[in-house]
């Protein structure tokens, strides 16, 4: 039961993030998941999923799937909250910083004593964006991502 409630409110989070250079680089504009097709198995990336729009200004990035916005801090602050799913209250621990022209997310979800840990890193190529993940959990799928702006 605890690998499947955490990897559904692992995939269910956003997470908030600062920039050891000058210069960030946008992941504004409406993105499309644009690799090779997917079998019925395969997921994608929580941050975005299958398609998102994502508006981003000095402090903060905002990114809307479907009716849902999520905001993430781009000052590398550590954001703790707390779920309610079902009889559980997990904590989550989520940081988003940068990292040269990447942008680093990282959320933690612990509940009793067990912890699960979900990196996913952004980065921009023309008017491509890719999504890296990687997870300590079985559940949630690690891999890259890769999508068209639409703009």
């Amino acid at each position: 039961m605890f690998p499947v409630l955490v990897a559904a409110l692992v995939l269910a989070m956003g997470s908030p993030g600062g920039n050891q250079q000058g210069q960030k680089p946008s992941l504004a504009g409406h993105w499309v998941y644009d690799s090779k097709p997917l079998s019925a198995n395969d997921g994608y990336p929580q941050i975005c999923e299958r398609e998102c729009t994502i508006v981003q200004d000095a402090n903060m990035l905002k990114v809307t799937i479907r009716d849902k916005t999520k905001e993430y801090k781009l000052d590398g602050t550590l954001v703790v909250t707390r779920h309610q799913v079902g009889e559980y209250s997990p904590e989550v621990k989520t940081t988003t910083r940068w990292e040269g022209q990447s942008l680093l997310i990282a959320v933690e979800v612990t509940v009793d004593s067990s912890s699960v840990v979900t990196r996913s890193k952004l980065s921009l190529t023309g008017d491509r964006m890719a999504i890296e993940v990687t997870s300590t959990s079985t559940i949630i799928q690690s891999g890259r991502w890769e999508y068209k702006n639409r703009k």
